[in-house]
């Protein structure tokens, strides 16, 4: 037990730390508060953790631990049922009451694992305790069966922004709900922006979550091809606000709305999508931009993965706010 200002720091020394495992579980955090486990503690080693072959949990943080930063660690090669990073603590261990506070999950590289990259928080039919204050930040997700980052019950003060998810969801051909960039799960809110998903079966996924969920800013490429899915998918009927994302070249859709009433859906960039650039029963979609061809548009260098927009692209000055559609407006820094 650390204290606010004063958290328990657990890191490497003199070189890298190596657990390669067979078991369960390779390292986990019970029980703790104000706690960091961080791989930087060794000059020019940049995940100063190498955790992997786990075969369901590389970290887990569990059991009523709380005010806890994790940190520089590189987790992969787990086996088919494996997850990179878990938190979360049941209410079967610490009563209806209790709320799991403050985690910061930052700079992490993922890859090469059976299943989820990140699973936060679990929902209430599972037994879950709500969080509140979860920041999951600059992390890299690479080649995940189902997942990159999924989150439930993260139902105050939830921020998820600047992750990177290549190939995700090679393996959710056996799941109605797995397989995307970013899970926006049950009782989850807070504002999602800022994150580049390339290659998934979906880009982004709501489902069950918060009224008011912000997804913004986002970079989606090259979605949907697994199992015929796209960029973002919209499951459920509580209000979200989506705008201001760059959506490239999806299978079926790249914005769907099924059973939403109410939210908005405005200043998306959609081009290039094999079946309905946005598809909405009920929420009113304006002011998008939408093109059956990549240079259409007029990026800056789309082969290179820049799509900011040239000075004379048709996405300038055609947000709402007469500022530039997409994921980058008036040259916002990525």
């Amino acid at each position: 037990r650390g204290a606010p200002g004063a958290p328990i720091v657990i890191t490497n020394k003199g070189g890298q730390v190596k657990i390669k495992t067979g078991n369960w579980l390779a390292l986990s955090i019970d029980n703790s508060k104000y706690v960091r486990l961080t791989g930087t503690g060794a000059p020019g080693i940049q995940y100063g953790f190498d955790i992997s072959g786990f075969t369901n949990s590389g970290v887990y943080a569990r059991e009523g631990t709380e005010y806890v930063e994790i940190d520089h660690l590189e987790i992969h090669h787990s086996g088919d049922t494996g997850t990179g990073i878990r938190l979360n603590s049941f209410v079967s261990e610490l009563g209806k009451n209790w709320i799991l506070d403050d985690a910061y999950i930052h700079h992490n590289y993922l890859h090469d694992i059976g299943l989820e990259a990140m699973y936060i928080g679990k929902a209430s039919w599972q037994g879950g305790t709500p969080l509140h204050g979860l920041e999951i930040a600059y992390n890299r997700a690479e080649r995940c069966g189902w997942d990159a980052y999924q989150v439930r019950h993260a139902t105050k003060g939830c921020h998820v922004h600047h992750n990177y998810a290549k190939d995700i969801g090679q393996k959710a051909g056996g799941t109605t709900q797995g397989g995307a960039g970013l899970i926006i799960g049950e009782n989850t809110g807070g504002w999602w922006h800022d994150n580049v998903v390339i290659n998934a079966d979906r880009g982004i996924q709501l489902l069950e979550h918060q009224k008011d969920v912000e997804i913004s800013f986002n970079l989606l490429i090259h979605c949907g091809y697994t199992r015929g899915e796209g960029g973002i998918i919209w499951f459920t009927k509580n209000s979200a606000r989506i705008h201001h994302n760059t959506i490239v070249d999806s299978d079926d859709y790249g914005i769907t709305a099924s059973k939403a009433k109410q939210g908005s859906i405005q200043d998306n960039i959609v081009v290039q999508t094999r079946g309905t650039h946005i598809r909405s029963r009920q929420v009113p979609a304006h002011h998008n931009v939408t093109a059956s061809r990549v240079g259409d548009l007029r990026f800056v260098a789309p082969g290179q993965t820049d799509y900011r927009l040239q000075s004379n692209s048709p996405a300038r000055r055609a947000a709402s706010d007469g500022g530039d559609a997409g994921a980058f407006p008036n040259e916002r820094s990525r």
